[in-house]
């Protein structure tokens, strides 16, 4: 009797048909043509790819990373046979091929050891390291959790023992592709079916799982040290293309396109030079670029630096610079935040038709959907399809800069887009706006990919961020290139400490009663609340508009708009934000009120302040801030505050005072370079890219019967991307306990978080309300 094939998903239609592509051989040679396609790609383009056995770990490592499917538990879940339905399996299906390759005494572990003897003595392991690491699930912190699920051994609810298919004709078939790769002993070995104990059993000849994953983390521990740089680089270049190749040989499953034709049209999509051209005109219009402009699209050195003010045109500069440099590449644009790469993308590449471009973020198919007024646009259904692997056809991508460092921290986005990141050029903007974290992740992605061409844009800069910097970067960095002078030097600003924010009412009370423009930014959104209810008390002839991040995503985009509306229009305004304004709205305020901050993000506030400098220096006035612990912001960046803002107040100032008076405060930071992706060797794991507080994204409990229906209507799936125009982001409190869970979100009832539409959501908890 024939064996029922092996599956590597659960068919689509089963059981009534099985695609070729649903079964264990054919989604593993799916997944390694993927591979041999990507890095046939890479190797043909002017990416520097590794040498030391970076093709063959990556190969191989595609081939066996589905092996630990194989097995009758795997098997029965995907068959949806009855015994094995919700059964909680001892070990994951990737670690189990990790430790056949290396562990288990089989007839896979011993072939293995001779055929593949000549690529060096930590092959195998590593080996182990790129099959097993794929779903990012293999770190020594799994095995001591106190979540049963999170280990990589699983006691509580698993059989005492599960079998291994290696009789298996389609096991053969497997061990047949490797051993192509084979030195020695070409022809695969012959096995018979293995079973695992959980715990040890004097009657099988086969250690225990738990002692074999033990064995497995003190040898990974140890094999590193004997690794060269060259050797760890090729690791990380392996275990991302196996990732990406994995996740195209899926998503590209149900398209109705070649895969591998898909594969290499998508990575070959690169820039022309002369199709910037036209990005660049629409902004200048007509007038010759500006001289820093000129400067920087001239730069010849590896990392060109700029730093230049709000407002003075360093992004026609960075299309200029790409122009010149990202020939044959894809330009990914970088942005600290979702609102600045989606107004980037909408103020420079949506109208660009001859272009392939596309938005890259969490929240991406929202702010099209706004930009574009519809759901039926072409741009907005690409942005639906093939959501992982998005940014591979394309030759300019606006995204958030999570989406290129977070490759540093191994990032699920960043890793699937990796082919396409290992042939683009790369702009980092508003650099001076990210933390420690990030600015350490940004110094390690340019040593790392030394030579890619790299453009750092900022409005001003600490002089030991710039000194590091330096020092890092040596030769490969140019000259600081300077704002356009008449526009940095323009005095555009005037500062007022007021004691209270009571004071600064009266000022605001008559920039309105003129007609005029005012910005009103808090540090916290209960105090911006606050502020609001304020206003609807003593300015009942100006409706204000109160915007912050707590809002349903699709209701904060629309507020968005209608603050950008009131800028544009004639009329007082009067917008009371948070720091989302800083970087993502271009608005020109003729007044800023603002509770003191950390001097770079006051920086920030300005430059929506005067934006253009066609008008007399605007007043900005400064109150004091105190919170619980100084939330958001650490006590040691307000007093830094206070020291550069001595010698400031009631004078005129322009934009390169301000950063002058930046460089000259006395930071001291602990800048930290360390990678998971690179420095994690053997672990597999994602770590956080950014600092900052514990946040939880959430979907409103009443919210779900219209979630339900509008999904259904449209034909999509409760995932995350669909589900982004409800979300919520909410401070994290350790109190907090989420059961219900849909489309991956936590769901929070009204008895927890109240929403109002015109001022967001609020911990139900008074005490909750931190910041």
């Amino acid at each position: 009797m024939d064996k029922p094939v092996l599956l590597a998903k659960t068919p689509e239609d089963f059981p009534a048909r099985i695609k070729p592509a649903e079964t264990l051989v054919g989604h593993t040679t799916q997944v390694l043509r993927a591979a041999q396609k990507i890095i046939a790609v890479l190797k043909n383009s002017s990416v520097a790819v590794p040498g030391k056995n970076f093709e063959v770990l990556a190969l191989l490592g595609t081939i066996f990373h589905d092996l630990g499917k194989a097995t009758n538990l795997f098997q029965g879940m995907l068959r949806h046979e009855k015994e094995f339905i919700n059964k909680t399996h001892p070990v994951r299906h990737e670690i189990l091929s990790a430790l056949l390759i290396t562990q288990f005494d089989n007839p896979i572990k011993r072939w293995a050891q001779q055929a593949f003897e000549g690529y060096g003595e930590n092959f195998l392991i590593m080996l182990s390291w790129v099959a097993g690491g794929h779903h990012l699930k293999l770190h020594k912190g799994r095995a001591d959790s106190r979540n049963e699920s999170d280990r990589l051994v699983r006691v509580q609810g698993t059989p005492k023992e599960f079998i291994f298919y290696g009789a298996h004709p389609e096991v053969t078939a497997i061990l047949t592709l490797a051993a192509d790769f084979a030195f020695q002993f070409k022809d695969p070995p012959y096995m018979e079916n293995m079973i695992i104990p959980q715990e040890e059993d004097d009657n099988l000849q086969v250690k225990n799982l738990r002692i074999m994953v033990e064995d497995y983390i003190l040898q990974s521990e140890k094999a590193p040290a004997q690794l060269t740089e060259e050797e760890k680089l090729s690791l990380a270049w392996a275990k991302s293309v196996v990732i990406a190749a994995d996740v195209a040989g899926s998503a590209l499953l149900s398209e109705a396109v070649d895969p591998f034709t898909w594969i290499e049209n998508a990575l070959q999509q690169t820039l022309n030079p002369e199709e910037l051209e036209k990005v660049i005109q629409n902004k200048i219009t007509g007038r010759d670029l500006f001289d820093f402009q000129r400067k920087v699209a001239q730069s010849s050195a590896p990392v060109t630096l700029t730093i230049a003010g709000c407002g003075t045109g360093k992004t026609v500069a960075a299309y200029a610079w790409a122009k010149c440099h990202a020939k044959g590449k894809k330009l990914f644009f970088c942005y600290p935040t979702t609102g600045t790469a989606s107004a980037g993308f909408e103020d420079y590449l949506l109208a660009q038709d001859s272009l392939e471009r596309a938005l890259l973020h969490s929240r991406a198919q929202v702010d099209l959907e706004r930009m574009l007024g519809t759901q039926e646009q072409d741009l907005w259904e690409e942005n639906q399809r093939l959501l992982s692997l998005k940014a591979w056809p394309q030759q300019v991508i606006a995204c958030t800069v999570d989406t290129v460092l977070g490759l540093l921290q191994n990032q699920r986005r960043a890793l699937f887009s990796f082919p396409a990141l290992a042939a683009g050029a790369f702009v980092f903007d508003e650099i001076h706006n990210y933390d420690a974290k990030l600015f350490g992740a940004l110094i390690r992605f340019i040593t790392t990919f030394a030579g890619v061409p790299t453009l750092l844009m900022s409005a001003s800069l600490p002089s030991h961020r710039l000194q590091l910097l330096q020092e890092v970067l040596g030769e490969c960095l140019g000259e600081i290139i300077k704002g356009d002078n008449r526009l940095e030097t323009s005095n555009r600003y005037r500062l007022r400490w007021l004691p209270e924010p009571d004071d600064c009412w009266q000022e605001v009370k008559n920039y309105l009663e003129d007609q005029r423009k005012v910005l009103w930014v808090c540090n916290t959104v209960a105090d911006a609340v606050a502020i609001y209810d304020q206003a609807l008390s003593l300015t009942s002839s100006v409706q204000p508009l109160l915007y912050h991040s707590r809002f349903r995503y699709r209701d904060r985009v629309e507020i968005q708009e209608k603050v950008l509306r009131q800028f544009r229009h004639s009329g007082p305004t009067l917008v009371i934000s948070t720091q989302v304004c800083e970087m993502s709205l271009d608005i020109d305020a003729d007044i800023l009120v603002t509770a003191l901050a950390p001097f770079p993000a006051l920086i920030q506030r300005l430059g929506r302040l005067n934006r253009r400098g066609h008008k007399d220096p605007a007043p900005c006035l400064i109150y004091d801030f105190s919170g619980p612990e100084n939330r958001p912001y650490a006590s040691r960046e307000l007093i830094w505050a206070r020291q550069a803002l001595t010698g400031l107040f009631d004078q005129p100032l322009s934009q390169r005072r301000l950063a002058q008076a930046l460089e000259a405060i006395p930071l001291s930071e602990n800048i930290k370079t360390y990678s998971a992706w690179l420095d994690g060797v053997w672990e597999s794991d994602q770590r956080p890219l950014r600092e900052g507080e514990a946040a939880i994204t959430v979907i409103l409990e009443q919210d779900l019967p219209q979630i339900k229906e509008e999904l259904h209507r449209r034909g999509l799936k409760p995932n995350c991307p669909n589900l982004a125009p409800w979300t919520v982001p909410m401070y994290f409190h350790r109190e907090l306990r989420l059961a219900q869970l849909f489309g991956g979100y936590p769901v929070a009832g009204d008895n927890i978080i109240q929403y109002d539409p015109l001022r967001g959501a609020r911990w139900r908890k008074s005490s909750w309300e931190i910041i």
